[in-house]
């Protein structure tokens, strides 16, 4: 099963050729290879022989590869992982790439993203991931950040910003007035079956990166935004009443004043906009601090 079709006269190939054959396996079939001690400790010599020159996965010293009755170990569970991701994008094993991992977890399911992150070693590779944006003020990641649950809210909310063409590196050319554009104009109501807005501030990574962005635009000199203190910037309940938080009243205000343009740039803010506002419209732009 492992090696049929492996020329082992290509050295540079053998990787591939085998890591190929596992992503086609049954699980009955994966099953009784990792059952193997022998397999299992073979299979791990190439997987970590990928990650030889250059630390792209995060192997911990400790990881326990080999199933132990029912409970399935880590080289079960990397392999369920890694074919997954496989099948949204045609990954090399040679030149592994961890931003064509990432993305490609943009196009899962939440039942794949359940199945990818039973895999230690893809959750604290995607946690480094993140960590590393975080570093580079790209994103606002936390430390202790549920991912399971947190990327089943991240990936509905990323597509509803910008697309679903959308990778992490396009995050070097985004500014705020692209974001506060594609956002405005989305379902915001607060009891709404089709609440999208409610969407991206479930997401607790895109709601304070997009938080974020306000922060330093109101930090810019002659910035119109002012901001006198920290907000509750996202939901939250209060007697049992969900509440709307300052980034929900910040996109109602802007798609209120900017209702008649298809781009909104905040430079431009000034309160003459709200001349000839109707008293609803006064209302919905008095919501936000």
């Amino acid at each position: 099963l492992l090696i049929a079709d492996v020329d082992f006269n290509d050295a540079d190939n053998i990787v591939n050729a085998i890591m190929d054959n596992i992503m086609k396996l049954s699980d009955d079939e994966l099953d009784t290879i990792t059952d193997s001690y022998v397999l299992t400790d073979t299979i791990v010599m190439y997987i970590e022989d990928i990650n030889s020159e250059e630390e792209i996965l995060i192997i911990p010293s400790d990881i326990n590869w080999r199933n132990n009755g029912n409970e399935k170990g880590e080289l079960y569970n990397i392999i369920k992982g890694l074919t997954c991701i496989c099948e949204k994008e045609d990954i090399d094993f040679d030149n592994f790439d961890v931003d064509l991992m990432v993305d490609s977890i943009l196009k899962c399911t939440d039942e794949d993203v359940d199945l990818l992150f039973k895999s230690d070693i893809i959750r604290l590779t995607v946690d480094k991931y993140l960590t590393d944006l975080n570093q580079d003020e790209m994103i606002v990641y936390q430390d202790g950040t549920d991912l399971n649950e947190e990327f089943k809210y991240l990936l509905k909310s990323l597509i509803l910003v910008f697309g679903e063409d959308f990778k992490f590196a396009d995050l070097e050319e985004i500014d705020t007035n692209e974001v506060m554009t594609n956002v405005v104009h989305l379902e915001n109501d607060i009891n709404g079956n089709n609440d999208e807005v409610g969407t991206i501030i479930n997401s607790k990574i895109l709601s304070d990166t997009i938080a974020m962005y306000i922060k330093d635009f109101a930090e810019e000199d002659e910035s119109p935004i002012v901001i006198l203190s920290e907000p509750v910037w996202r939901d939250s309940y209060i007697g049992g009443v969900k509440t709307a938080g300052e980034l929900r009243n910040i996109f109602g205000a802007l798609g209120v004043m900017f209702k008649n343009t298809d781009y909104i740039d905040l430079n431009s803010l000034d309160a003459n906009i709200i001349k000839g506002l109707n008293d609803n419209d006064v209302d919905e732009i008095l919501k936000s601090n």
